[in-house]
């Protein structure tokens, strides 16, 4: 008896079949590819039919056959001489291409299919210190990851036959998610503390951080291998044909919204790490720390690289979010390590985090002053002359946060979880240098811009600077 996981695969390359007969492939060629695909398929599940899920040895085998069949249209375009080019005319290729694409598809949903609600239940485990009982979901099979790059393989072989760039994007997410799934692998909460048989805590690891590292160095490898491939083509036009230099700057199919969804799931993350409680005993160490710090920085640059030949206003924006998340990250650093209690930590983590708001909100505002010698007759003419407005709503958003994390700060000692009054003479300085500061960015912003926006965060800059001093002198005024 065919399972059913089993039987959903084969009945999908059967359908690819029968629509490669109706776009006039050769039926022989069709129906010789659909049974060795059939052949290949029940051989390699009752191989593995006894390592677990059926689901995931069906998504083995779709893996397993779709790298079967790059490595086919490999050959075959090498022996019937329809190499160095996308399309292809030979009915053995069209074939194989399309069973190859029908396997890599299935075995890429099959990883998502564990891979987004794994993920869900990583980020409960981390913001409730808890290891959950074990579930369907809880998915540990390393193998997994090698399915995913199978099909990084698989675009790696036939963008060597076609010389064609179509293949990068699906090579850059398929190791993308790759690296996902084997950060998932790693438990969200080192167990300490047994309540019951059904609850353990613990503390966070640093599993989204080796993510973020993984997704931003991977970005930036792939933009500089975009960038070799682009220089490469240049110096072969001139060569062979100098009118190619004429034409703007290209890039892979697909890279732009690419770099922007991976940019925007790195400042959300980053941005998680930084408010979320663990991230308060996680970032006692500089590592962690400067992996967030590194992983903004890179994916920042990556991000404007791309906007920078492609001009787009969501690019732009989250890149500049990214930097200024590095600078978050860059004034944790000098947080000092006591006191180690979780509680106490955080008017430390938020004055860090102050300083962070203010330094961006800064940068931003200088940054959109000197830009104006960019535009002409008020209308931009180059990327930095259009990214003026973004960088004047990323000054107002940093600015807003670090109002935000002032006030938080001015009433921590007022919260239930508060242990101490925070009224040392350090923390005093500290606290109060922040918001002088921030006040001072955004009164200058305000002075740049006569925008009623900065004015509004000024005021509250202000009545946080008043509630800061009041709540920390409040215990040394005498009682009558």
């Amino acid at each position: 008896m065919i399972p059913w996981e089993l039987g959903v695969l084969l009945g999908v390359l059967i359908a690819v079949s029968a629509v490669l007969i109706a776009f006039h492939a050769r039926a022989g060629w069709a129906a010789l590819g659909n049974f060795l695909t059939v052949a290949a398929g029940v051989l390699l599940w009752w191989m593995l039919k006894g390592s677990g899920d059926p689901l995931v040895v069906g998504g083995h085998v779709a893996a397993a056959l779709g790298f079967f069949w790059g490595v086919a249209v490999w050959g075959l375009r090498w022996r019937f001489n329809e190499r160095e080019r996308l399309t292809a005319f030979h009915p053995g290729i069209l074939v194989g291409q399309f069973l190859c694409l029908a396997a890599c598809a299935y075995a890429v949903l099959i990883q998502l299919y564990f891979i987004v609600p794994q993920f869900g239940l990583a980020l409960i485990q981390s913001w409730s210190y808890t290891v959950l009982s074990p579930s369907r979901w809880v998915y540990d099979d390393w193998w997994g990851v090698l399915d995913l790059l199978a099909v990084a393989g698989v675009c790696v072989v036939l963008t060597h036959a076609t010389r064609s760039a179509v293949l990068m994007i699906p090579l850059f997410w398929a190791v993308m998610l790759a690296v996902v799934r084997q950060c998932l692998l790693i438990p969200p909460v080192i167990p300490q503390l047994v309540l019951s048989s059904a609850n353990v805590t613990g503390v966070p690891s640093l599993w989204m951080i080796l993510l973020l590292l993984g997704m931003a160095l991977l970005s930036g490898g792939f933009l500089i291998l975009q960038a070799a491939s682009w220089r490469s083509s240049r110096r072969r036009a001139l060569r062979m044909d100098v009118h190619y230099l004429l034409r703007p700057a290209r890039t892979w199919p697909g890279l732009e919204w690419s770099m922007g969804i991976v940019g925007f799931v790195i400042l959300l993350l980053g941005c998680f790490l930084l408010v979320f409680p663990a991230s308060a005993g996680s970032f006692r160490y500089g590592l962690p720390i400067a992996g967030v710090l590194v992983s903004a920085a890179v994916g920042g640059v990556a991000v404007l690289s791309v906007a920078a030949r492609h001009w787009s206003v969501h690019l732009s924006e989250i890149g500049f979010g990214l930097f200024t998340l590095a600078l978050c990250a860059f004034a944790l650093l000098f947080v000092p390590v006591r006191p180690t209690t979780l509680a106490d930590r955080f008017p430390s983590i938020f004055n860090g985090l102050i300083f962070g708001c203010l330094a961006g909100a800064a940068l931003w505002m200088w940054l959109s002053i000197v830009w104006d010698q960019q535009l002409r007759e008020g209308q931009p003419w180059t990327t930095a002359g259009r990214m003026i407005p973004v960088a004047r709503r990323t000054s107002f958003l940093a600015g807003g946060l670090g109002a935000l994390f002032s006030l938080h700060m001015a009433v921590w000692p007022l919260l239930d979880q508060s242990r101490l009054d925070d009224n040392t003479w350090g923390r005093m300085t500290a606290g109060t240098l922040g918001i002088v500061l921030l006040g001072g960015v955004l009164s200058w912003s305000y002075l740049a811009t006569r925008h009623w926006a900065f004015r509004t965060l000024l005021m509250i800059t202000t009545m946080a600077l008043a509630v800061f001093i009041g709540v920390r002198v409040l215990p040394y005024t005498p009682h009558f």
